[in-house]
């Protein structure tokens, strides 16, 4: 029995090289940092992490295939943010849900 899912080692790879594709150039969605203009390649390219936009991994059914429009290309920093706001959020509603 596996304790968490387990995910496709390539997926972060596979949505950084879409997005290259679609864009010309890996940059965080959410800030529009391009680590390209500060470090070299193989850097700036490790500055971007690869976030699950719809659903959290620990929300997600043992069958889920996640594909890579339901990713985000983020900023460490960014990505870090993100995670922040959504326990927020997942307080408030547990908060209200207890009220």
């Amino acid at each position: 029995m596996h304790m968490r899912r387990e995910r496709d080692p390539n997926l972060s790879d596979k949505k950084k090289a879409a997005f290259i594709a679609e864009h010309g150039l890996l940059y965080c969605e959410r800030c529009k940092m391009n680590p390209a203009e500060h470090y070299e390649a193989d850097v700036a390219t490790a500055c971007i992490e690869v976030h699950h936009a719809k659903i959290q991994v620990k929300d997600m059914q043992e069958d889920h295939v996640t594909e890579l429009e339901d990713l985000q290309c983020l900023c460490a920093n960014c990505h870090r943010v993100t995670h922040r706001e959504l326990a927020a959020v997942a307080r408030e509603l547990r908060k209200r849900s207890n009220n």
